[in-house]
This record gives structure tokens, sequence and C-alpha cells, in this order.
């Protein structure tokens, strides 16, 4: 599975990146929505899978997600953030909100869980 880490914490990236590639995994990551928006409109291969990061400077996460809708990106999503939450506390249109979240800091078997969920 192709996936894309969006998140400004180059540590955060790092350790994601190789818990997804323990997975068996092919990840690519950058560090804002802007880069996630130019990443995916350029990618020869699609991704599969998009780990978002909800608090950014310049495009936040919600953002991200808006600006995917907008442009017709249709890639599950699953939401990061330093912060509990779930999934209903995101309304709104189906493409606006995420398939699952994950709360940092998060375990290899909380990531496979967050996965299979936004796989659903």
């Amino acid at each position: 599975m192709k996936v894309l880490i969006v998140d400004d914490d180059e540590m955060v990236r790092t350790v994601c990146s190789g818990m997804l590639k323990i997975l068996q995994h092919d990840v690519i990551a950058v560090d804002s929505g802007e880069s996630a928006i130019r990443t995916l409109q350029s990618a020869e291969i699609p991704f599969d899978l998009i780990f978002l990061d909800e608090i950014m400077p310049g495009m936040s996460g919600p953002q991200t997600l808006q600006q995917l809708a907008y442009l017709g990106i249709r890639i599950p999503v699953i939401l990061c953030s330093g912060r509990e939450m779930t999934v209903e506390e995101f309304t709104g249109a189906e493409e606006l909100r995420p398939r699952a979240v994950l709360g940092k800091p998060f375990t290899i078997q909380r990531l496979q869980t967050a996965i299979a969920d936004a796989l659903r």
C-alpha cells in the first residue's frame, strides 16, 4: 500500500514512516498540507491512504481535507492529533471527514487498528 504522511514535525514523520515500513507499506512523507496537495496532484502512482496531522502551520489538517475534497481527491484519511478525539467529532459531508483518528503518541498496534478502520 502507498501511504502519504503529512506532519510538520520531522520526528513524527520519521517514526510513523518507520512503523509503516515495518508493516510493509511504501511511504512518502511531507511537512505541510500544501506539500501534500502538490504531491497528490503529481503522483504517477495513486496513494491508498493519507496520515494527516490535525494542527500544522499554514494549512491545517481539516483545511487540507477540505482542499482534497474540493479537488476531488478521494483517498481515505487518518487524522492524527496530540489530543484524544473521535471521528464523530467531524460533521458535514463524508468527504470532509477522516475515516479514522489516531492520538499521538501511538503504538504500532494502534496504527494497525487505525489503518483497518480507515480502509473499511
